[in-house]
């Protein structure tokens, strides 16, 4: 069955010194075609900060997981078994959630995370296009397009964040 679980991870096994342990936790939980693939393939990539981004629908949520710049999942699970997944991953990982805030409302925010889960809402009004991604009524598609529109979202704010100055000491040098 891990074997099944894994064929997925897009990560040549050979390359990897030394061995994943996969917690049982992990292995047991309810979501293990989700959770232990995603859990493996961030283990193999040493990330500390995994990004995901959701369309939430009604009953099937779009979902799709970030390391680094490189997707390590993408696919639909159960909308009633995402924050039981996302609290199993936060055990071993810091996670940035974007979630998109459209037609079903799904509020992650009543969810006691601590600090080991960030949640960005996104306004699913004027996603980016991603070029070579086909649109329509997908919700892996739109889970990517909430993610590329919350990163920059970040990324806006941290730019105004910057002391004036800065990037024009940059550019001097």
């Amino acid at each position: 069955m891990l074997v099944l679980l894994l064929k997925g991870v897009s990560y040549g096994f050979s390359e990897v010194e030394g061995e994943v342990v996969v917690p049982c936790d992990i292995l047991e939980s309810e979501y293990p075609e989700f959770l232990v693939p995603v859990f493996v393939a961030l283990r193999l990539r040493k990330v500390e900060l995994v990004e995901v981004g959701i369309d939430p629908g009604a009953s099937r949520s779009g979902v799709v997981v970030l390391a680094g710049d490189e997707v390590v999942y993408r696919g639909v699970l159960l909308t009633s078994k995402l924050p039981y997944s996302l609290e199993r991953l936060s055990r071993y990982y810091r996670l940035r959630v974007y979630l998109g805030t459209g037609a079903h409302p799904f509020p992650l925010e009543a969810f006691q995370w601590g600090d080991r889960v960030e949640v960005v809402e996104v306004e699913e009004r004027d996603l980016p296009i991603v070029e070579g991604v086909e649109l329509g009524k997908d919700h892996e598609v739109d889970a990517l397009r909430i993610l590329i529109k919350g990163k920059l979202i970040k990324m806006r704010k941290s730019l105004g964040n910057t002391p004036r100055g800065s990037f024009s000491a940059l550019r001097a040098r």
